[in-house]
């Protein structure tokens, strides 16, 4: 065995170990998370009433030593073992934070003997709870935030068109055979450059080979759009250098991808690459215009270094315009995400007001039958407008943002109805048929399960926010109706981009499909 096959076994063992290590100390944190959630219910329950742990001033230093020592012990997971994979997790994971914070309050409160201290204490049991399950949930689903699981099927597609790449620079390097009307050594050197910078951006990040690479970028989608744009570039490159056929065989794709899209000056970009497709190959030329006939392009006869570049930068046109209504599906996706937090934030604190006020155990159970109704309701509106939707092109996450935010919104515009349902007649006072002095009805008088009026408002509220939303719906439903006009009806024989992809089922800027 050499010098150097021992060193790199002694260093791959060493990084055994560390590894062995981080993932021991990981799993002690771990641990230690679960140990502190029991004790923290064993003190909130009556069983440890009796042992001088007084209820009524040992929960409160108890949940401030339980959520430092959670926050801490997040940082220990992520830099112990998990790694920014872990962090990006825990950003996926956010928006569901106050959800279950607030249905563990809420069940903890109603489920629970007035007297006891877990009802006494449900605000900070719930907190507590939905903290370590965040904390553990980020560690034991942390591959969510890796390219290959955060978006799948668009890492697919790159895998697929990025090794076809590969391959197409392989076959245009120097010292293979050359057409006769292909690049200069100048310009072959160039597009061979790109096509290199292209590949080494793009096959890190994918894991070709080495590591799958894990970010909040994956997690927030941004990060695949980088990466299309690196794979475009590459591609576009590739034109340069390909031979003429396939050349053509590209011209002729983006060509159908601008039938009838709504690209700027398509009539001008398709007079274009048709004048570039006369100048390689005449006979192809011919064939297109007896198939779909257009008058002669306005620019003179291309020599076919010319022509290639004419090719690319169409191109280069469609990609970016595509990247660009991609990027605006992402843009909408993570803006409804930090809505969605911050909506579901704002509940829970409703939720903690309730409790803290101590407004009732039937008063809270009844506001929660009223949001369950009006998310059921606002539930059942979203699918059935989704079920009309054109699911081929690929959202990024979109839609699953869209069943998320809708309950929410939906169950609290329920209670805000059931609210103004009760409180509205005696505002109005007189108008209204009451006595101007009328007072109106307390929370538990109007959270109360017997008031059928309350659940027809609670499902009437629950369809309101179909109105809010309805411009956010039609912005993403306009984007892709855009993606879907450029798309191709079929695949090309010899394209690179065409043969990696069916029709309506590409990624971003796929030149044959509902991709980029």
């Amino acid at each position: 065995m050499t010098s150097a096959e021992t060193g790199a076994g002694e260093g791959g063992s060493a990084r055994s170990a560390d590894r062995l290590l981080r993932s021991g100390l990981a799993g002690l944190a771990l641990v230690i998370v679960a140990g502190l959630m029991l004790l923290n219910l064993a003190i909130w329950s009556d069983s440890l009433s009796g042992v001088g742990l007084g209820r009524d001033t040992a929960h409160a230093g108890l949940f401030v030593a339980v959520t430092a020592v959670l926050i801490g012990l997040a940082f220990i997971l992520g830099g112990a073992d998990y790694g920014e994979g872990y962090f990006a997790t825990l950003w996926g994971l956010a928006p569901f934070l106050p959800c279950v914070a607030a249905t563990v309050v809420v069940l903890t409160y109603v489920a629970t003997a007035d007297g006891s201290a877990l009802h006494h204490d449900a605000l900070a049991f719930g907190a507590s709870a939905a903290l370590s399950a965040w904390v553990i949930a980020g560690a034991a689903l942390r591959g969510m935030a890796a390219v290959n699981v955060a978006q799948s099927r668009s890492y697919g597609q790159l895998v697929e068109r990025t090794l076809a790449l590969r391959a197409g620079s392989k076959a245009a390097r120097p010292g293979q055979a050359v057409d006769a009307d292909g690049p200069s050594p100048d310009e072959r050197a160039s597009a061979l450059d790109q096509l290199r910078a292209a590949l080494d951006v793009l096959e890190p990040e994918l894991g070709l080979p080495g590591p799958i690479p894990s970010g909040i970028r994956y997690v927030s989608a941004s990060g695949y759009i980088n990466l299309w744009r690196a794979l475009h570039r590459g591609e576009e490159a590739l034109i340069l250098v390909a031979a003429t056929d396939r050349a053509v065989a590209e011209a002729y794709y983006d060509v159908r991808r601008l039938s009838g899209s709504a690209i700027p000056d398509v009539r001008t970009l398709t007079l274009d690459l048709r004048a570039a497709i006369q100048a390689l190959d005449p006979a192809a030329a011919t064939a297109l215009i007896r198939v779909d006939p257009l008058p002669a392009s306005p620019v003179s006869e291309l020599s076919p270094g010319i022509a290639r570049s004419v090719i690319s930068q169409v191109r280069r046109y469609l990609n970016d315009y595509r990247d660009g209504l991609w990027d605006g599906l992402i843009r909408e996706r993570n803006r409804l995400l930090r809505t969605i937090l911050v909506t579901a934030t704002v509940a829970f604190l409703l939720v903690g007001l309730a409790v803290i006020y101590n407004d009732g155990k039937a008063a809270v159970a009844a506001a929660s039958v009223y949001f369950l109704v009006g998310a059921v309701v606002g539930l059942f509106a979203q699918l059935r407008t989704e079920g009309r939707a054109d699911s081929a092109v690929d959202d990024y996450g979109l839609f699953e943002a869209r069943l998320l935010h809708v309950p929410l919104v939906s169950g609290l515009a329920a209670l805000g109805g059931v609210f103004l349902a009760a409180v509205l007649p005696s505002l109005l006072g007189p108008t209204a048929g009451l006595d101007a002095g009328a007072a109106p009805p307390t929370l538990d008088k109007i959270f109360v399960l017997t008031n059928s009026r309350a659940l027809l408002a609670a499902a009437v509220f629950g369809l309101a926010p179909e109105l809010l939303i309805h411009g956010l719906r039609t912005r993403a439903d306009t984007l892709k109706k855009e993606l879907a006009s450029s798309e191709a009806g079929g695949s090309v024989a010899g394209s690179s981009a065409a043969a990696s992809e069916t029709p309506k089922e590409a990624g971003p800027g796929a030149p044959a499909g509902g991709g980029a």
